[in-house]
This record gives C-alpha cells, structure tokens and sequence, in this order.
C-alpha cells in the first residue's frame, strides 16, 4: 500500500524501527524470513507525528510531563493518566483513519474473513531493544473487530506509551520521561489453544546450549503477564532432547469472545489440568523455531508463540534477550527455605516482608523491602525498583516481570502457590533468586568456587583493540559496577545526575532574586570535581553559573562513585577499573527542557 502511514510485514526488516517500532520491525524481519508469522499491518510512527501535531499534543505532553516526579508513585499516576486521557479522546486526522480502513479491508482479503478479528499491539521505537526490552509496558489489545474499535484501540496504544509504569521504566533505563514516536501492529488474531514464550538460553542460570519454553492453554496473556504459574520445559538446544519439565496445576485459561471482542475467561478441562499442556510434537516444533531465530539474528532471543486448533504454530514475537546471565555458582544455605519457586532473577535479597494485595498496597513499598503478591505484573515495576527482593505466588521465569526484574538487578522468586499466605507483613526474609527459595530471617550463603574478584582481576588483563566504555543509565548502579574493569563512562543522561543527587530543577535557579538569569537557557552542565567524602562535586549550567545563590543550590555532597562523564573521546588517558583521576573534567550536553521544563 502506498502510504506513509501504512506498511504490511513484507515491506519491513529489522532495521525499520524509527517508523515500524521494535516490535512492528521484529516481525517484519522473521516474516520476510519465512518463518510462520500471523498477517499484519504497522501504522508507522509517521501516522502518530501526524495525530499528535494536529492536536498540538507534544507542548500538552511535555507540560504535564514536567510536573511528574517518577519517584512519587501517586504523582506519577495522576499524570500518566492525564497524558492518557488526552490522548485517547483526540480523535486521528482523516486521511490517516481512511487508509487505516483501507489496509483492513486488504488484511481480511488476505486472510479469506470479513469483519476480521485482529491484535492491536503498541510497537514503540525504544521497544525490544538489547539494552531494554520494555516488557509489557505498552498495550496489546486482543479480539479486536471492525475499522472502528480499530481506530480506537490505536489511540489506546498510543496513549498507552504513558502509563506510570512506562515512564517509570523509561525514565529509569535512561532514555526519559519525554514522548516518544509509537507504531502500532494490526495483526491477525491467533484463535490459540496453547501459548507462551520461549527463550533462546536459559533466562536464569545463562545456559547457552538449552531452549526454555514455558506456556499455557488458550492465549498466553496470562503467561507473558504473570498471571498464571506455567507449565516449563528445558530442552537440549542440539538434540532437541527434553531435559527437564515442571507441570502445574491449571485451571482456567483465556480464550477470544465468541460474542464480541476482547478475551473472556473458562475453565480448563478437567482432564487436561494435570498434564503437560504441550505434546512432545508441539515442543520438537518450538526447539525448531528457537533455534531458527537464534541462527537468524546471531543472538538469543525471547520469543512468544501461539498455536491453533490443528497443531499450527505461530511466532508472534520475537526480540533480543536483554539480560545475559553467567552459568550460575551453587551457593549453599545452612537451613531449609520457608518457601520454594522458581528462581526468576539471581541474587540474594533480604529484608522485611511487604504484601502487597492490590494496586492500592504498592505506595506502602519502601526502599530494601521484599514485595510478596501474588501475582508479578509490569504495573509493579515502580515498586519493584526499590526492592531487596521480590516473591510471587503465581508466575513463570519468563513472564514479563520476571523479564523486568533481571534488568533491574533484583532478586525474583515466582511461582511459590503459597508465599502471600505463609509469610507476614514485616518479618525478614531471605530471597534467593537463583535457587528459587525463601529463607526466614538473615542467612549466610557460602560462595564455592572461585571468587568474583578472581573473575575481575582475568577480566582485567584481557587486552582488547577498542577502549570499553560503559553505558550507565542509573548513577547509584556505579557501586556495584565500580570493580569492572572498563575505560570510562561513554553514555550517561544528565537528568539522572540532578534528579539522584540534586533534586532540583535546574530552570528554578532562573527565578526571584536572579533577573539576569530569567531569558537563558542551561546549555551545558560540568561534574567538576569527582572526590572523596570530604570533598564535594560541583555540578554547573554555563549560563547562570556566575550566580552564588544558584551554585550553592547545585553543590552537591556524596560519597565518592566516580562517573567518569566524557565526551568527544576525552577518556582515553583513563585507566581500566573503573576509577577516575578527580581532575577529569566531564561535560554531558544537555538539551533544551532536558527534564521537561
């Protein structure tokens, strides 16, 4: 179709991301790979320009954006809700809607079915990316039929690029809280008896040489959302071989309305809720695919897949795998757990218990407590940054916030059936994301094998022919990263120096009592000094910095982390290791309203 605001899958590859979205160009390139992908069409993000210039939504955006402290879980979701509004009742221009109208009507020729039951599924420009994966952050909207719910579950998955929990996660992974182009992926629906995901290694222990495959019957919302513990499998990579598998309890699934649109909930056969929900032909199949996409992008991938009545199978999904575990280190306990899982996310965690029962509970999360629910779903992921640990009772290792959790660094136990009945609110627990179990109180873990400083100091006298630089996307993460050896920081976003260590916009030092100050815009900011605990580290705007009232007010004092900020290539008098000379003077350009002012 000839259209700036249109393309079918066989007209994108994965490097069409700045029109298409991760997940749009993601399918367009296994799609021209031949493998088996349900029909679809993307509204690029060109159609989404056009929508937002013609309701002036990006100064409306940016100005609701620049009252929004991502930290403050009540403000954020005021805001994020504001922003939705505005967006879903705007209504799309009328060129855009007709040839929206016309790409369905050549979606059902394609597919021999009037009046088409399809997926609208957000596919942002950010999304499924190595670094970040985005998981469940933007909305899928399933059963969807006729050009008009069409239109509207579009707006939906336009508005849904601000939800708390998506601009929490954006802001911190790095890329900001500011908006952002968004495709949207208009695809058949897959009438699915079974669905899941799938990952190319293990996602928990880094195990290159196996495929992991979890899944449900009917859709696989509950499974990639957490919802539902599902049913695992552990298949050799090269023989295909079925290695190891846990089969649960089911007992209901969704399945697509007969009625009308979106997705209603059944009961599961009760013959079928003790077995496996996959045949040893449907998994042969699945090892196949994941091995095909692995071979196709030269890298692990996460996949989600979805097979009809019949036997069909479906990939609906696929990106890079966005956390790569090192084989895991046994670590042993000197007691048994209270609870037991399955290990999402390594590491050890401890602190008190935190149940968390409903969206209401999840301003109660503090910073270094265990969040205990019974389900994990990315809504969570604003709380789930503060935490020592987390543990569900439902959940698989490869549910989305399963997903979230191994970016973020935080210990994840899913899938323990009873954990939000066992423990209580405010007793000290111990999570062990790698075992997948609970222990009471503090415990002491026994490291075998060798130490992580050994690991360090062999990484150290790798000699490489490029200079390693780090992307840092949360300055407090330096602590934990300040023993690798690399040369430097090559990526680092000026608005998480002043909102970590700050606090304050950098616009308030152009008020009241600095007239000169009030036309000019802060064009560059310097960390000046990098000191011990006895110094300090000054962080300036070019322009006002002759103030004294504005330095006072941007002189910070914290403990040494050693960002080593550089630009232009200037860290290569730096040593590896990951400790900087304190007279390195870095620069971070920053760019007008870096946050939102």
């Amino acid at each position: 179709m000839n259209s700036d605001y249109i393309r079918f899958l066989e007209e994108i590859g994965k490097h069409d991301t700045a029109f298409a979205g991760g997940k749009g160009a993601n399918l367009g390139e296994i799609f021209r790979a031949r493998l088996p992908v349900p029909p679809a069409f993307v509204v690029t993000t060109k159609a989404y320009e056009v929508f937002s210039k013609s309701h002036g939504l990006e100064e409306k955006i940016e100005r609701i954006l620049s009252r929004i402290d991502v930290d403050d879980f009540e403000n954020l979701e005021k805001g994020a809700a504001e922003i939705r509004r505005i967006v879903e009742s705007s209504a799309l221009p009328g060129e855009v809607s007709r040839v929206v109208g016309l790409a369905y009507e050549e979606l059902c020729r394609r597919s021999a079915v009037r009046n088409l039951p399809v997926a609208v599924r957000s596919s942002a420009t950010m999304e499924d990316l190595r670094e970040a994966s985005f998981a469940g952050q933007q909305a899928t909207l399933l059963n969807v039929r006729g050009k008009k719910a069409i239109l509207s579950a579009i707006r939906k998955c336009w508005a849904s690029v601000y939800t708390a929990r998506a601009t929490f996660y954006r802001v911190k992974k790095g890329f900001g809280s500011h908006s952002i182009p968004t495709a949207v992926v208009v695809q058949r629906q897959v009438a699915s008896q079974k669905a899941g995901v799938g990952f190319t290694l293990h996602p928990l222990t880094g195990n290159r040489e196996v495929i992991v495959i979890e899944g449900g019957y009917g859709q696989g919302e509950d499974v990639v959302s957490g919802r539902a513990t599902p049913d695992t499998f552990v298949i050799d990579k090269k023989s295909g071989r079925l290695i190891e598998s846990r089969v649960t309890h089911k007992t209901t699934m969704k399945t697509a309305s007969r009625s009308g649109s979106g997705l209603v909930s059944v009961r599961v056969a009760k013959s079928l809720r003790e077995k496996p929900c996959l045949t040893e032909e449907e998994l042969k199949k699945l090892w196949r695919l994941g091995r095909a996409l692995e071979e196709h992008y030269m890298y692990p991938q996460d996949f989600e897949w979805t097979i009809e009545r019949g036997g069909e199978v479906f990939l609906v999904q696929t990106r890079a795998v966005t956390f790569l575990a090192k084989e895991r280190v046994e670590q042993a306990v000197e007691e048994p757990p209270i609870a037991k899982g399955l290990g999402a996310s390594p590491g050890f965690g401890t602190g008190p218990v935190k149940l968390v029962l409903g969206m209401k509970d999840l301003g109660r999360v503090s910073k270094g407590d265990i969040l205990v629910t019974k389900m994990t779903t990315p809504d969570y992921v604003p709380s789930m940054v503060k935490t020592a640990g987390i543990i569900t009772d439902e959940g698989g290792m490869t549910s989305h916030a399963a997903i979230v959790s191994r970016e973020l660094g935080v210990p994840c136990v899913v899938g323990t059936s009873d954990a939000t009945k066992l423990l209580k609110e405010g007793m000290v627990v111990t999570v062990d994301g790698s075992g997948g179990n609970v222990f009471k109180g503090r415990v002491t873990v026994v490291t075998p094998s060798r130490s992580t400083t050994e690991e360090v100091e062999e990484a150290r006298n790798l000699i490489t022919k490029t200079k390693v630089y780090m992307n840092l996307g949360v300055p407090e993460k330096i602590r934990d990263y300040a023993r690798i050896p690399f040369d430097g920081i090559g990526l680092m976003r000026v608005e998480f120096i002043i909102a970590s260590y700050i606090g304050e916009h950098p616009r308030d030092g152009r008020e009241g009592d600095i007239p000169e100050a009030r036309g000019g815009e802060v064009l560059r900011f310097q960390v000046q000094r990098v000191q011990g605990a006895e110094g300090r580290r000054e962080v300036r705007g070019d322009r006002v910095q002759p103030h004294d009232r504005l330095e006072r007010r941007l002189s910070i004092h914290r403990p040494r982390i050693s960002p080593g900020l550089q630009d232009g290539g200037e860290g290569d008098k730096e040593s590896k290791g990951g400790d900087w000379p304190d007279e390195r003077l870095g620069h971070a350009p920053v760019r007008k309203n870096a946050l939102g002012g």
